[in-house]
């Protein structure tokens, strides 16, 4: 018997047919010939001589038993079945071979009709009644004869248990495998059959459906599961820095893709690995050119780094027992579940260490593929290798090491495209890979978040399209509804998380403190739990601690710091033995354990992140909410302490936040500990019981209405109100500063000091959506002035050449900016990414700069018109507020929001009558508004009631001057007013200046008036421009 090994397969045909084809897809890896034993029922005795010889042919028999007998030739006075004779033929003495026994658990799980008795049940079911007496007798000397021939095959042998397919073809793989070591003469030959018998089909099967789907875990809020979805379904394309689809990162053959956690990194590499591997089982067509625009498909080697590490830290550990047990035999291996064809590589930084990795990985989970395999696919670079997660290495020294593994294996198989994915903390300094090409995943943007958010609906919705769009409209209206939590939205895990929320509660949480509690809780729940590992909510508790450090810092809150300042500020909370504490510093062993969980955190959840040696929330919001929460857990006295002693940290602008949402968490303790947080504010105003001797001044009651209105606001979806009446008190009195009879009353000083004060705890005038526009009626009006006839209308004494002369205009409707664009609104623009959105510009003018001049001072006053910025930053503000606002359901499809022209600007500012200063015709005075550097500085919006128009549109005169839609012309006038009534001009222009108006804080009172000129350059940018909205028809 020359050749291959040859091994007889013997069972029952028809209840088994799974299980044979099993058994032979295993002799078949393993180098074996399988003969596979047939249903002989139908044929004569001939065929019993023939199966005999097929027998005597093979050098074993591996026999599988379950709960049919099976066939009995005739002529058999004992009764024995074919199978039991195919084993006895298999162990007679003159002719002894190995008989490899694999029996049915008898416990597990198995269908009713591949059992004995079920024949009697298929003869009821069929009528046959007449032959159930026979075939009862049958069925009952047939179960005997099985039990027996199960106690025969037991005896002097082991035998192997299996209650699946899937299990029984591992264990024959595993029983051929040591045939061949106590056989070594055939070890050669079956081994080299194996090689020509290698399929990868098994691997690409495993890996495809390891690929094939995106699990969405539950969140926190609500009792809703979340689901599995196909890959397919819910991947986006992303983008990376510079411009392009990350997916074109493929066309190097050496890239690393570096993003933040949860930016989309290993579902991308995912993604490859299943599109390639279903267009290699031939289970789609053509994907990877359609899709990854690769001109073949090639092998998807995905790599888990810390994985591959791990084996290799195993190996070079117990390498001596390792070497032992490889060189007894070419197939002796390491592990239990597998056995390996490779001996570990000698050297460290030796590339081979992937191979050997691959080569385990196939022994373990049975691919049926060796070292030399993988090593021919790579030597023809037909592998595409996919690494993921170089910041995953446990530490420095091991992300060097795997650097260094990175760089041995893309030298050795330069052919083969490599991918590696790591995130920003991971990839740096001696990590870095030198000859590969970095690309940095972009934040999503409105296209990548509506397509998900599209594929999302459709996925839950799948059979009702109409169902599927409400609920996405509905969501991404939620999503839009909130600027924080249309940033957060940027991120794909984010963004997952917001959109699983939403369908667990059917609506996004409006109260703030619960959607960040779910998020974070689920970040926290998500990520590996090793031995030894705090639990999430342990976790969680750490870093409220680290939170609340970084927001109370003497000299201002910290949103970035050292990780060894971190792990100084949460060593409390680690054990301190063996170490002993000094004189100077906390125990050595508790700070190691505060930086190593830091460095877990920032692996594992992703809630901080690292940049270069120091450490930061990935979004403050998740600082200021888990600071929140951790004042929420002290007591009331240690509450008061923190936030009204020496440094009443609750008003100060860094602090705003974090009060709004300490509201949100202890209102979830009870509507009395919200209600005892607003009495400790207002008795720290009135005094303690109302004991104070004086009322307190407006600016005083200004900071406090704005940091409790914030509060109240953050709280309305509870409808909570404060039980303490003087918040309603208070609040009145304050909003009367606004109010032009009232404001008579207080000094112009004050009215700003107080404004002022309300900006920096949060002005309610800014974020009521009602008092933004203002309605102008459409009207025909005579534009201009004239210097020669007082008697008649728009004289002008002072006016200057280019207001000359008055010509007719008429005008739509449109609605204007009750006040100019604040700091408050704009910092909007630059959180949601304004200037890092190129559609918002003039190509030219993308990318210049990335705030406004001097932007942190003016951070400092919120309700003060926006200045430093440019016609151009003007222009790209208006587009963004026109797409944000119809995201919201705020403003029709026909609309869009605009710079004023030039006539819409001085018909709000002159109307009808005409005036020749917005409020009318009296001189401007300190009262109705901010010019010739009475105040030095621009003021907050509105604190010159007296200065409004009829129509309630403030600051047009002083404060600050007003970019304009129109290009600048001095002779423009003389043209309209040789055509007679010009409808809704817009001036071109003769260069590139523009129109500015309204005079501003600095500037005379002639420079105030409603006529008034001046010209602009657009790319400008001065202390006191700013600038206003109109909403228009488009």
């Amino acid at each position: 018997m020359n050749g291959a090994p040859k091994v007889f397969i013997s069972s029952t045909v028809t209840d088994l047919k799974e299980f044979r084809d099993k058994a032979k897809a295993a002799a078949i890896r393993s180098g074996f010939l399988p003969i596979m034993n047939k249903d002989w029922a139908a044929k004569d005795n001939k065929p019993l001589d023939e199966c005999m010889a097929r027998v005597d042919d093979t050098h074993l028999t591996v026999a599988i038993v379950a709960h049919r007998y099976g066939w009995v030739p005739e002529g058999q006075p004992d009764h024995k079945s074919i199978c039991r004779l195919e084993c006895e033929r298999t162990v007679r003495q003159d002719n002894r071979k190995a008989l490899l026994v694999f029996v049915v658990d008898e416990t597990a799980p198995w269908p009713d009709d591949k059992k004995e008795a079920y024949r009697l049940t298929e003869a009821a079911l069929q009528g046959k009644y007449d032959l159930i007496p026979a075939l009862a007798l049958e069925v009952q000397r047939n179960t005997a004869a099985l039990q027996e021939f199960k106690t025969w095959l037991t005896q002097n042998r082991i035998r192997a248990m299996f209650a699946t397919s899937e299990e029984l073809e591992r264990k024959v793989e595993s029983a051929l495998k040591d045939w061949l070591v106590n056989n070594p003469s055939f070890a050669p030959i079956a081994k080299s059959q194996a090689k020509a018998q290698a399929n990868p089909e098994r691997y690409l099967a495993q890996l495809y459906e390891e690929c094939a789907h995106i699990d969405i875990r539950g969140l926190h809020v609500g009792s809703g599961k979340a689901h599995r979805f196909p890959i397919a379904d819910l991947y986006i394309e992303l983008d990376i820095t510079g411009g392009g689809k990350l997916k074109n990162t493929l066309g190097h053959p050496r890239r690393v893709v570096v993003g933040d956690p949860g930016a989309g990194k290993t579902t991308f590499l995912r993604w490859i690995a299943h599109t390639l591997a279903g267009d290699r089982l031939g289970v789609t067509d053509k994907a990877a050119e359609k899709l990854l625009g690769l001109t073949r498909p090639l092998l998807p080697v995905f790599v888990s780094i810390a994985e591959w590490l791990e084996h290799v830290a195993h190996m070079k550990t117990d390498s001596v027992s390792k070497t032992e047990s490889v060189c007894g035999s070419s197939w002796k291996g390491v592990g239990d579940a597998g056995q390996q064809s490779m001996q570990p590589p000698t050297t460290t930084k030796n590339p081979q260490w992937l191979v050997h990795f691959l080569d385990s990985q196939s022994a373990s989970r049975e691919w049926g593929l060796d070292a030399t395999w993988f090593k021919e696919r790579l030597n023809q670079g037909d592998c595409l290798l996919l690494f993921d997660g170089l910041d995953e290495a446990s530490d420095r020294k091991t992300r060097e090491f795997a650097t260094e593994l990175l760089e041995a294996v893309a030298a050795t198989w330069k052919q083969c495209p490599i991918l590696v994915t790591s995130r920003p903390s991971g990839y740096q300094d001696r990590s870095v890979l030198p000859n590969f090409q970095p690309s940095t995943i972009e934040a999503l943007n409105d296209h990548a978040v509506e397509t998900f958010l599209d594929r999302w609906s459709r996925a839950l919705h799948p059979t009702d399209t109409k169902v599927a769009e409400a609920h996405r409209l509905e969501l991404l209206q939620a999503l839009n509804g909130r600027p924080n939590i249309r940033r957060l939205a940027r991120n794909t895990v984010m963004l997952t998380a917001l959109a699983v929320v939403h369908w667990n509660e059917k609506r996004l949480p409006e109260q703030r403190a619960e959607l960040y509690e779910s998020i974070l809780l689920w970040l926290s729940r998500s990520r590996e739990l090793r031995p030894g590992r705090a639990g999430p909510e342990r976790s969680l508790e750490v870093l409220r601690t680290l939170a609340l450090a970084m927001q109370n810092v003497e000299g201002g809150r910290k949103v970035q710091v050292t990780r060894h300042w971190a792990a100084e500020q949460i060593a409390d909370l680690f054990p301190d033995e063996p170490a002993r504490p000094t004189r100077f510093s906390k125990p050595s062993r508790s700070i190691a354990l505060a930086e190593k969980f830091l460095e877990e955190e920032e692996l594992d959840s992703g809630i901080i992140v690292r940049r270069g040696n120091e450490v930061r929330f990935w979004h403050l919001s998740f600082q200021e909410y888990l600071a929140a929460r951790a004042i929420g857990g002290l007591s009331e006295q240690s509450q008061r302490a923190l936030l009204f002693g020496t440094y009443k940290r609750l008003y100060e602008p860094e602090w705003r936040e974090v009060g709004q949402l300490l509201g949100g968490v202890l209102y979830e303790q009870g509507r009395k500990k919200v209600d005892v947080l607003i009495t400790a504010v207002l008795d720290e105003l009135y005094g303690n019981g109302g004991s104070q001797s004086k009322p307190p001044n407006l600016a005083d009651q200004a900071r406090a209405v704005g940091l409790l209105d914030g509060i109240v606001r953050d709280l309305s979806p509870y409808q909570y109100q404060p039980s303490d009446p003087r918040y309603r008190q208070t609040f009145t009195e304050v909003m009367r500063i606004f109010e032009p009879e009232p404001s008579k009353s207080v000094p112009i000083k004050l009215r700003i000091e107080t404004a002022e004060a309300l900006g920096r705890a949060g002005d309610p005038r800014l974020v009521d959506d009602k008092l933004r526009w203002v309605e102008i009626p459409g009207g025909k009006f005579l534009m201009g002035a004239q210097q020669q006839d007082s008697s008649t209308s728009n004289y002008e004494p002072d006016a200057y050449d280019d207001e000359l002369p008055p010509h007719w205009v008429e005008v739509d409707s449109f609605n204007i900016g009750r006040y100019p664009v604040t700091v408050q609104e704009y910092a909007v623009f630059i959180e949601d990414d304004g200037y890092a959105e190129s559609r918002w510009w003039l190509p030219k003018e993308f990318g210049r700069r990335q705030q406004p001049e001097d932007w942190q001072k003016q951070v400092e006053h919120q309700n003060r018109p926006v200045v430093g910025v440019s016609w151009f930053e003007a222009m790209a503000y208006c587009l963004w507020l026109t797409d944000r606002l119809r995201r919201l359901g705020q403003l029709k499809p026909t609309e869009s929001i605009r710079l004023p022209t030039e006539a819409e600007w001085e018909w709000a500012a002159r109307g009808n009558t005409p005036r020749r200063y917005p409020w009318g015709d009296a001189e401007p005075k300190a009262e109705r508004l901010n010019f010739n550097s009475q105040v030095g500085s621009p003021t907050p919006v509105g604190v010159y009631p007296l200065g409004a128009t009829p129509e309630d549109v403030l600051d047009l005169a002083g404060n600050v001057l007003e970019w304009c839609a129109d290009g600048y012309d001095g002779g423009y006038y003389q043209a309209c007013h040789s055509q007679g009534t010009v409808k809704n001009p817009t001036g071109q222009g003769t260069g590139a200046a523009r129109v500015v108006r309204g005079g501003s804080w600095s500037y005379y009172a002639g420079s105030c008036r409603s006529a008034c000129r001046n010209d602009g350059d657009p790319d400008g940018r001065d202390g006191y421009t700013g600038f206003r909205c109109a909403r228009v028809q488009s």
